[in-house]
């Protein structure tokens, strides 16, 4: 179906992409701190070296890392999938994840002692493991099949703007002139020519959803009436908390100003006929509210195996 093969195109991008920015702290959503970053190898043939982060952070004790193994032939798989119907991709899917599999049976088999495997991204080249010390690091480093080894990066959002009286006086006046936003990019003009989003269903990552939000957007009732997510007339198929946490888990948005909720309603908005599969990546700890690698790598495995994918 259209949606598998959108979809699958999106996520095999943003799988890769994901494991580039890893072994940051801080910084802005989608912006790592800067002055750290990882250190992939040339070929699965070199050791991968180890990021000085990596090392301080074992210094210290045992630390969980992101590595990447080689899934050259999962990944032509993933892709070759994007041309095929639904079944033929759900089979190609799960011979990606053999694949990715017996690559990483066969690394760690090797290793031995001083690597825990902490999650798996069974679509994905990709495992956190708890590494015991700087030699078990080494070991994994240097077996043929691993590519890249990095510290997990947290993604915080950026604080909201603060309007002066005088930005603030600008925007009520320029209300008078307001132009839909779907109108400035043709959306209608789009929809009338059938392009409407219809058998496709998008995935968005973000800080959850309001389902039911008051009318603070154009597209506030966008998602239809989703008494139960999932039914005929609700917009959303999925709903899912991807992070990883002690409470009960919750898809309510975590953030104000609501944005998940905006990012899924202008989707639902200029694609009225899609489907929308939510995942939640963000949540509250100790330091502020925060998106961390691993959980982002659970949603987009997610997507692969069991979602809009």
């Amino acid at each position: 179906m259209r949606a598998r093969n959108a979809v699958l195109r999106v996520v095999v991008a943003l799988g890769a992409a994901a494991v580039a920015v890893s072994g940051s702290s801080g910084g802005a959503v989608g912006q790592p701190a800067p002055g750290v970053g990882t250190v992939t190898a040339s070929s699965a043939q070199q050791p991968a070296r180890l990021p000085d982060d990596l090392r301080a952070a074992l210094a210290k004790g045992p630390a969980d890392a992101l590595v990447t193994f080689d899934g050259s032939a999962a990944r032509g798989r993933l892709l070759g999938a994007s041309s095929l119907d639904a079944a033929s991709a759900t089979r190609a899917v799960a011979r990606a994840s053999a694949e990715n599999a017996g690559v990483k049976r066969a690394v760690l088999s090797a290793i031995g002692v001083g690597v825990h495997v902490k999650r798996d991204y069974s679509a994905l080249a990709v495992q956190l493991i708890t590494l015991a010390d700087l030699d078990s690091a080494k070991r994994l480093a240097a077996r043929t099949g691993v590519v890249a080894l990095a510290l997990p990066t947290a993604y915080r959002p950026q604080a909201p703007a603060v309007l002066t009286p005088a930005a603030a006086q600008a925007a009520l006046t320029s209300q008078a002139t307001y132009t839909d936003p779907k109108t400035q990019i043709r959306q209608p003009q789009a929809a009338a020519l059938g392009f409407t989003g219809a058998g496709f269903r998008v995935a968005v990552l973000d800080t959850g959803l309001d389902w039911n939000p008051p009318r603070v957007l154009p597209d506030a009732e966008a998602f239809g009436t989703c008494t139960v997510i999932g039914s005929a007339h609700c917009r959303v198929s999925r709903l899912v908390d991807a992070t990883v946490t002690p409470q009960p888990r919750s898809y309510v948005d975590i953030l104000t100003p609501k944005h998940g909720t905006n990012v899924a309603g202008i989707v639902a908005g200029v694609a009225p006929q899609a489907g929308l599969d939510v995942y939640k990546v963000f949540k509250a700890g100790a330091d502020g509210v925060a998106a961390y690698d691993e959980d982002i790598l659970t949603a987009i495995n997610d997507v692969l195996v069991d979602g809009a994918a």
